[in-house]
């Protein structure tokens, strides 16, 4: 890096940045709206740069004060990646993964409406509040299961469009209570926004600044979108027990809405997609980037690896488990779609193209809808697979050239954890 060169045309990031050292002993770099967790050298290199200080000479004295010899070399690619753009190419952000995103509501007009609810959030109202929510939802399964109406008495395509407001509803509330429960800690929301994770639609909330907060506060806040959902279901519920016997076409459709708000509370809990559940699991056990940590996890065990451990540490306990539950999983999908490929969309498969009707019997629009549908399922399967393992195995090799790095010149800390 040349000297002569202006900061903030070398930096342009730092203009915007801040730095920030949390309550439990973590060091923050938000930049370009987004977080990420660093160590003590670039926290204290980030501050002697927004002092005026070139880096040659910020890391001179970070030598003089802590006796340990720091380069501008060993920082200036960190810094170029993190600091060289306004917007950094990947970030510690909560909605980082969500793309096409869209913003519904503005963060001021979140505020405010948000305002009257925080009180749900007081630790005396929102323990009991979350028992209750749990105990009569359960108990409602247990009474009517998962409630699947037939729908005799209204009319099919009133009912879906009806049905799927109340679940647009229910989804706001649960993006009401993610942000409410960061305004109660003193956040504030950005809004609530709408885009794609994976091919699947959702509506997210920005709270990326609850990285700052203590780990029981970002707990509160991951749960608080399942909390927010549950009252609304109970709402439901309520108006469920209430309506008469005999308007059963207004039971059938509450009771719809009401399941509907139940799965995505419970899908919102699975921890192996990046859900509340997810996040939650990280923030508990105090593990970043968990996903990845669990993926490449098993790879310490192996003969090869330079990092091989003598014997398993209790803290490591968690991740194990879910490094091991997430392969299960994985290979359980794996088999029910080997089996539902192997007894129903191969059979059929082979009979359309081996149809002496082919490729006539593709004008049939029961048929070409079912080939299109099989070619698209295979190729989500084989995308979704192969990127994934892409973009796994090159975080896995970064990851790898950052640690021989820090290594090498006795700097751990200067590694960027993901969350």
């Amino acid at each position: 890096m040349s000297a002569a060169l202006p900061l903030a045309a070398t930096y342009p990031g730092l203009l915007t940045a801040q730095v920030r050292h949390t309550e439990d002993d973590r060091y923050l770099l938000l930049v370009g709206g987004r977080m990420f967790q660093v160590g003590d050298i670039v926290y204290g290199i980030v501050q002697d740069l927004q002092r005026g200080l070139d880096l040659p000479t910020a890391c001179a004295h970070y030598t003089q004060r802590h006796q340990r010899t720091l380069r501008p070399t060993d920082l200036e690619p960190l810094l170029r990646k993190y600091l060289g753009t306004e917007a950094p190419a990947a970030a510690v952000s909560r909605t980082s993964y969500i793309h096409g995103q869209v913003q519904l509501m503005q963060g001021e007009v979140l505020h405010a409406l948000g305002r009257p609810f925080q009180s749900l959030f007081r630790a005396w109202v929102l323990g009991p509040l979350l028992v209750v929510v749990a105990v009569l939802l359960g108990a409602f399964v247990l009474r009517q299961g998962w409630f699947v109406p037939q729908f005799h008495s209204v009319p099919a395509v009133q009912t879906t469009l009806l049905a799927y407001l109340g679940l647009v509803v229910g989804i706001f509330f649960h993006e009401l209570g993610h942000s409410v429960a960061a305004m109660r800690y003193g956040m504030q929301p950005k809004g609530i926004g709408f885009g794609f994770y994976l091919v699947f639609p959702v509506f997210f909330a920005d709270v990326t600044e609850v990285w700052a907060l203590p780990k029981a506060k970002r707990i509160i806040i991951n749960l608080g979108g399942v909390y927010f959902q549950g009252l609304f279901t109970l709402l439901l519920m309520g108006g469920y027990y209430a309506l008469p016997l005999a308007w059963a076409g207004s039971r059938e459709l509450l009771g719809t809405v009401l399941t509907m708000n139940l799965f995505v509370m419970l899908y919102s809990l699975n921890p192996f997609l990046r859900n509340d559940g997810y996040w939650i699991y990280s923030d508990l056990f105090g593990l970043p980037n968990l996903m990845h940590q669990a993926v490449f996890y098993p790879l310490r065990f192996l003969p090869h690896a330079g990092s091989r451990p003598a014997a398993l540490h209790r803290q490591e306990l968690p991740l194990l488990l879910y490094s091991l539950a997430n392969y299960a999983l994985f290979g359980y999908l794996l088999g029910v779609f080997g089996r539902y490929s192997t007894h129903t969309l191969l059979p059929r498969l082979h009979g359309l193209l081996s149809s002496s009707a082919f490729p006539g019997n593709l004008l049939n629009w029961p048929d070409a809808l079912f080939l299109l549908k099989t070619f698209g399922l295979y190729g989500f399967m084989v995308y979704m697979t192969a990127f994934s393992l892409w973009r796994n195995l090159r975080a896995y090799a970064k990851n790898r050239q950052a640690a021989a790095k820090a290594a090498a010149v006795a700097a751990p800390v200067l590694q960027v954890t993901a969350a």
